[in-house]
């Protein structure tokens, strides 16, 4: 396949949005945002996390380069790596939420953007996603994307991933407004319910006192 910029930003773009949905610390961290603070927060959020996403992605970028070279040596290094891949994805697969990262999102105060770059940092899980999925294009001939393209689709290629990162975040922070609106629309209603019953409460009685 003839890799152009389109071909190349729509992929990057469509493989990091899709990459974001599954539930994990960063979207949800995005939720929580904007729900206990503003829409703007979780947006900045958001940005934070793309931009970490970029970092993280060239490291991929750059791996699946290393490892693509591997697998066409011999048959040994192509063995090892379907066993490495397996073993990631049996420690991710077993691997148990930490609080650390809630604790971490609750104790920052120093803005929304260190918070989206401490939680978007210690997602680990990142990396070797954008590695299988890079390598595992590689391996079935769809499409080579590594650090050997021209510069200029490397750059178009982080672009991608950085949009899609935001796209995906941003959609959870509509999300999450969406969800704050509603609850604040719930928790008015209960308050006028609640507040009426009081009421017809105090008139009952001072029926009763009347009469």
């Amino acid at each position: 396949m003839t890799l152009g910029p389109f071909i190349v930003f729509g992929i990057a773009f469509l493989i990091t949005f899709v990459g974001t949905l599954p539930f994990g610390p960063i979207n949800l961290s995005v939720v929580d945002t904007s729900i206990n603070r503003s829409f703007k927060g979780a947006l900045e959020f958001s940005i934070a996390a793309a931009i970490v996403e970029i970092l993280q992605s060239f490291v991929a970028l750059h791996c699946s380069y290393l490892i693509g070279g591997l697998f066409s040596e011999s048959l040994v290094t192509k063995i090892i790596g379907i066993i490495v891949f397996f073993s990631l994805g049996l420690i991710f697969w077993l691997k148990k939420p930490k609080s650390q990262l809630e604790e971490t999102c609750k104790e920052s105060k120093r803005g929304n953007y260190l918070r989206g770059f401490i939680i978007s940092i210690v997602n680990f899980q990142a990396i070797p996603f954008w590695i299988f999925v890079l390598t595992y294009l590689e391996m079935s001939k769809m499409i080579v994307l590594n650090t050997s393209m021209p510069l200029t689709l490397v750059i178009v290629f982080l672009l991608g991933v950085l949009l899609g990162k935001f796209a995906g975040l941003a959609l959870f922070a509509v999300i999450g407004r969406t969800l704050k609106q509603r609850i604040a629309s719930i928790n008015k209603m209960m308050n006028k319910i609640i507040g009426g019953f009081l009421f017809l409460i105090g008139v009952v009685q001072l029926v009763q006192l009347l009469i």
